[in-house]
């Protein structure tokens, strides 16, 4: 019986050259020929865009710049309020002092024969009182509505005095003004003066 030898196989050996292996350059294949291969899908040379919009310290110091000039609006707004008080009892006063002395007249006008007498009735220094039912003389009913106009118009702390020197009459009148801020004597007193003949 033949039994068929086994089959003889031969190994070819292929040549291999590192040339022919290419890879991948900034997204596209190299050729052999020198030539740039067509880039590879989901590649691409093109650099990425920009970065658009605001980030987080922009938008902080853009607050913060914000805040600072609301800050700056509201302080000039309180000095405009607190001055705008301060210019409004200041007017209040001048009408007060006018308002006493336009009293003095009236009554020395009523009593002419005793002029010099009721004069002096008006001289003192008085503080402010709320207002309260006038009572007395003409001369006491005129200084307690004087005394309730200032606790009215000027506060507690307003403080009225009449000084004559023969026909002269001085007018003084002195409030607390801590909101101005202003006077010469105490920077929270401000004063106004008022002088006329009787």
């Amino acid at each position: 019986m033949n039994i068929p030898s086994p089959m003889k196989t031969t190994t070819m050996k292929i040549p291999f050259s590192h040339s022919a292996v290419s890879t991948p350059v900034c997204g596209s294949l190299a050729r052999r020929d020198g030539l740039a291969a067509p880039a590879l899908p989901g590649f691409s040379k093109r650099f990425p865009k920009r970065q658009t919009g605001s980030t987080l310290l922009e938008v902080l110091i853009s607050v913060f710049v914000l805040a600072f000039g609301l800050l700056g609006v509201a302080g000039l707004q309180i000095a405009s309020l607190r001055n705008s008080q301060s210019s409004l009892q200041r007017a209040q006063a001048v009408f007060l002092t006018d308002s006493i002395l336009d009293a003095m007249r009236a009554t020395i006008d009523l009593h002419n024969p005793e002029i010099p007498a009721v004069r002096a009735g008006y001289i003192g220094t008085y503080s402010a009182t709320p207002p309260a039912a006038p009572s007395g003389t003409i001369v006491e009913r005129d200084i307690q509505f004087w005394r309730g106009n200032m606790y009215t118009s000027l506060g507690p702390s307003a403080e009225g005095k009449i000084e004559c020197t023969g026909t002269v009459c001085t007018i003084t009148i002195r409030w607390d003004d801590s909101r101005g801020g202003d006077g010469k004597d105490d920077p929270d007193s401000m004063k106004v003066v008022n002088r006329s003949k009787l």
